[in-house]
């Protein structure tokens, strides 16, 4: 990425984090080293592929009009851009890409692979998950409103929207809300940045905060998850057998029961 200067190797360090075994993290600095143990405690080095977006590799080459009546698949097509690079790309502006940038490129994939479930592939694709699914493919307003469909107010519910995503709302909700904070933080200290500190550094420490948001959220989440399956799963509880004749009405046992619960 030639028109980034010190930010070209900046997928790197997700790919070796995703892709590589941490031996030893506590030999790593801070934060990489509370990803390494993240990553650790979730046992996500043996079971996941790295993921690096190239965002403006096909960028320059993105057009309206060639976007819609083009069919073919893409590597770094607009679905998967911030609305700020499509942006100064059209206008043909120099935009200096943050942290946040390449993170909600993530978090489009996220949302991508949360609607198009295969498994919500059917005959019968709820009307709601269809219109999402519009939206997510029209870039930029389209896209918003899906994504604002996703981390809003309302709880998705399948039969709306599929088995898949709705279970994928109390990940992305957060995630993009973190991925947000962080974008605000970023032009704050570009601001306010006095150039004691190299603006690569700058990259690289929120970059890493950004990305061990996503890990301690991923975590949580998990366990959370986790907790209520285990909760549905469980046998309910085997309560006494209880007749009028065990000296005790049967009305007054169960108002009695209702109290302690």
């Amino acid at each position: 990425m030639a028109n980034q200067p010190y930010m070209y190797m900046r997928g790197l360090s997700i790919v070796s984090l995703l892709c590589t075994p941490q031996g030893y993290p506590s030999s790593l600095p801070p934060p990489q080293q509370d990803i390494a143990f993240e990553f650790s405690a979730i046992s996500k080095e043996e079971d996941s592929d790295g993921l690096c977006i190239g965002t403006s590799l096909s960028v320059p080459e993105w057009g309206h009009s060639s976007y819609q009546h083009s069919s073919e698949s893409r590597m770094g097509t607009a679905e998967f851009i911030t609305d700020e690079i499509i942006t100064a790309t059209e206008v043909e502006e120099t935009y200096l890409p943050s942290p946040a940038d390449d993170l909600l490129s993530l978090f489009y994939s996220a949302l991508w692979v949360a609607a198009y479930n295969r498994d919500d592939n059917q005959p019968n694709v709820p009307i709601h998950l269809q219109i999402l699914r519009q939206d997510l493919a029209g870039v930029k307003r389209g896209r918003v409103h899906a994504e604002r469909t996703v981390v809003g107010y309302q709880i998705l519910k399948a039969s709306k929207y599929g088995d898949f995503l709705p279970k994928c709302q109390t990940f992305l909700k957060p995630w993009e809300a973190k991925i947000r904070r962080l974008a605000v933080d970023w032009e704050e200290m570009l601001e306010k940045d006095t150039g004691v500190k190299p603006l690569e550094e700058h990259f690289s420490s929120f970059y890493e905060r950004g990305f061990l948001d996503y890990v301690e959220l991923m975590d949580a989440v998990s366990a959370e998850q986790a907790l209520q399956d285990a909760i549905t799963t469980a046998p309910p509880p085997k309560l006494p057998a209880v007749t009028a004749y065990d000296g005790i009405r049967v009305s007054e046992w169960l108002a009695m029961m209702e109290r302690r619960i």
